[in-house]
């Protein structure tokens, strides 16, 4: 049966009494809600396991939800950065552990600030392409090896980034 042939000719539905402006009003407004979260998730400052860019140029491993950042300096010395799922630093207060290169084991101590894990009167062997960590954080263990990455000319110790010749440092 025809359902056409049944509706009452007079009555042309929701778009008889100006509803159609009040519908596309919604319809906009719902794209446009759409499109913020979308543009919020994706371009925030906060975004959960990018591994794009590590945040002091150094190597990323991934334990969990744990991020080891192994950032070499140009003087021999390393930084050894615990990270979140956001990419942001961790205290490494209390945190326990030892690197291993292809000669020796070194115990790890606590950089300054709480920061940073690294080994005191400890250099990297020129020819040297990886580090095993060994860490002991609370009762959770884990072992991860990292590959050393050189620093480019012109990053620093404090961070692994540039600073401009005649610019001031800020608060490393």
């Amino acid at each position: 049966m025809d359902t056409a042939a049944l509706r009452d000719p007079s009555d042309r539905g929701p778009l008889a009494s100006g509803s159609v402006p009040m519908l596309v009003q919604v319809c906009t407004l719902g794209c446009m809600l759409t499109l913020a979260s979308i543009s919020c998730v994706s371009g925030g400052a906060r975004r959960a396991h990018d591994h794009s860019v590590a945040p002091h140029g150094g190597a990323l491993g991934m334990a969990g939800d744990l991020h080891l950042e192994l950032v070499a300096a140009g003087n021999g010395a390393f930084r050894l950065y615990l990270l979140d799922s956001f990419m942001e630093v961790r205290p490494v207060d209390g945190v326990q552990g030892t690197v291993e290169d292809s000669t020796k084991t070194t115990d790890l101590t606590v950089g300054p600030g709480g920061r940073y894990l690294t080994a005191e009167n400890y250099l990297l062997a020129p020819g040297e392409s990886e580090l095993t960590f060994e860490l002991r954080i609370g009762s959770e263990e884990l072992s991860m090896s990292l590959p050393v990455l050189r620093p480019a000319p012109g990053v620093d110790d404090e961070g692994g980034h540039e600073h401009i010749s005649g610019s001031p440092q800020h608060g490393h």
